[in-house]
């Protein structure tokens, strides 16, 4: 049985959602700030070491390219391995990124086999995916020595995706927040740290019918690449409703060794 296709897959003639997603949100830019401000805490204070990184739902590596491009500003080796059930989005991880410091592995928090203990798991949006949450979290702290993690708030995406859970492909998507991954990682003992960002999340296309762009940040905010054309009518009335930019509010989590 073929799988739905994904937000984060080409539609035909068209770019995939999570394109006008990008465009549209300034998340990663918000996000790279967090991250360098950051730093010591999730790439440790071993300068000389060679760090090794897993990115659980890599996707085409939108993330991992802000986390190398700040490692290569401090002069860190790493190595890195992208885990994603998508091909599409690991062959286009590996057409910018190539094979050097970089493997590939299709497989999904589930099902994914770790070959190796690593210094750094990252999990940037990906836990809404998983089928469990806290047995997601509990194998990434069985191979990884921190974890890094993304998850948003209830503003944002969660704004539209709770007036629409019969259209979200993942439930976890819509109804938790960076506050249940929290509940896990104490339910778990394991330490960490949190700090709050907000991005700023422009909808003005999504209310113009005749905008290509608006349909497909309409079809990513509800995490449903098939919504049909009455289906994008409804989620455009209600988007309509809303102001042509509001925050999308993340949590940074970053997990710190047990023997620290």
């Amino acid at each position: 049985m073929t799988s739905p296709p994904s937000v984060y897959e080409t539609q035909g003639p068209h770019a995939s959602p999570y394109t006008a997603w990008l465009k549209y949100c300034n998340e990663r830019e918000v996000l790279k700030t967090a991250f360098e401000q950051r730093f010591g805490e999730w790439a440790g204070t071993r300068n000389e070491q060679n760090l090794s990184i897993v990115d659980m739902g890599s996707g085409a590596g939108v993330s991992a390219r802000r986390i190398t491009d700040i490692l290569d500003i401090h002069g860190r080796k790493y190595s890195f391995t992208a885990v994603d059930p998508y091909q599409e989005q690991l062959d286009q991880f590996r057409a910018w990124a190539g094979e050097d410091y970089f493997q590939y592995v299709r497989a999904g928090f589930e099902d994914f086999v770790p070959e190796r203990k690593y210094d750094l798991a990252l999990a940037i949006h990906s836990l809404y995916y998983a089928q469990n949450m806290e047995a997601a979290l509990t194998k990434i702290h069985s191979f990884a020595e921190r974890a890094m993690i993304v998850h948003h708030g209830r503003q944002g995406l969660c704004t539209v995706q709770s007036q629409f859970p019969h259209h979200v492909k993942s439930k976890n998507k819509w109804d938790s927040t960076y506050a249940d991954v929290t509940a896990v990682l104490d339910s778990l003992g394991i330490p960490y740290r949190t700090t709050f960002h907000d991005a700023d999340l422009d909808v003005s296309s999504c209310k113009d019918p005749t905008n290509q762009e608006g349909v497909d940040l309409i079809k990513f905010l509800v995490d449903n690449a098939t919504l049909s054309e009455k289906e994008v009518g409804e989620v455009r009335a209600f988007v309509k409703t809303l102001p042509d930019h509001f925050i999308h509010d993340i949590g940074l989590i970053i997990t710190t060794p047990l023997e620290l």
